[in-house]
């Protein structure tokens, strides 16, 4: 009986990753599956299991892989081993099993694999971003617009605003991800929720500035054209020491890569965007203007 085509459907999106860096891998060795499998003494069906994440990949396959495909760079296997155990974790969003979108059970393990690494850069041109949001703020979103869940199995308001709310602890937690975000005037002034609403946004935004490892950028109407204008984006690095290791999530079609080409694109059009924002401290004013009124 031939062995069944594994999928990636309900695979975690971390494990995911690290089975397609391992594919590349073997790429670049020039190994097939058989080939590969000959050496390591396992199945290529084992093999195409590991490099789609349905089967998770230890730390001790990671160097046996590393060994065999020649791998010599000892902070790409750092880097695989990393991801490899961080894409065994369960975490909180697991208590909501299959109600939640796949899309976000995968920008919230991306923010959770930010924290080892140079963190998160995030441009948004049409609302403040969730991680910044006020619970009331986050109510008025969703009650307006539920695309945080599916369809066929929606998960109750109260509970899409308590994993919003679980999400957000990662900003107070031991190790939170530096964040830099880049924010139009237009998604900072957008009125959610009615005046009170957005005044204790304004003064949110302002607390979070004052967070060391946190950067809050305007760019303003004035700045003109600029590069962002084809839509929001969220770049997540998991490394400290190799800028090609994260993914990109684009929340307008709620897809994520972790293309190198892309992520040295994003980087480059980050570094572009927040060079054409107000400074820091224009940004402080702003929320402190919007807060009082004045």
């Amino acid at each position: 009986m031939a062995a069944r085509t594994p999928t990636t459907k309900d695979v975690p999106f971390l494990a995911q990753v690290a089975g397609r860096r391992l594919r590349r891998w073997r790429e670049d060795s020039g190994h097939t599956r058989e080939s590969a499998g000959e050496l390591l003494e396992i199945s290529p069906h084992a093999i195409q299991r590991h490099e789609m994440g349905v089967t998770r990949l230890r730390a001790r396959d990671v160097i046996s892989y590393a060994e065999t495909y020649r791998v010599t760079d000892p902070q790409a296997i750092k880097d695989l081993g990393d991801l490899a155990r961080q894409g065994a974790t369960r975490g909180w969003w697991t208590e909501y099993g299959g109600l939640l979108d796949p899309a976000y059970t995968y920008v919230v393990e991306a923010e959770q694999m930010a924290c080892y690494g140079k963190g998160i850069r995030m441009w948004n041109p049409s609302i403040v971003p969730g991680l910044f949001q006020t619970d009331e703020y986050t109510e008025s979103v969703f009650e307006r617009a539920q695309l945080l869940w599916k369809e066929d199995n929606p998960l109750p308001l109260p509970q899409a605003i308590e994993s919003r709310q679980k999400r957000k602890e990662l900003l107070d937690g031991l190790n939170p991800p530096e964040i830099w975000a880049v924010l139009s005037q237009a998604a900072v002034d957008l009125m959610v929720g009615g005046p009170e609403v957005m005044q204790r946004q304004y003064k949110h935004l302002l607390d979070l500035c004052e967070r060391p490892r946190i950067t809050i950028q305007i760019l303003t109407h004035d700045s003109g054209y600029h590069v962002g204008t084809d839509g929001p984006f969220v770049s997540y690095s998991f490394s400290r020491e190799n800028d090609d290791d994260g993914v990109v999530y684009y929340d307008n079609s709620r897809s994520i890569t972790d293309q190198v080409a892309t992520l040295r694109r994003h980087s480059k059009q980050f570094d572009l965007l927040r060079a054409q924002a107000i400074p820091l401290a224009g940004s402080r004013s702003y929320f402190q203007a919007a807060h009082t009124g004045k």
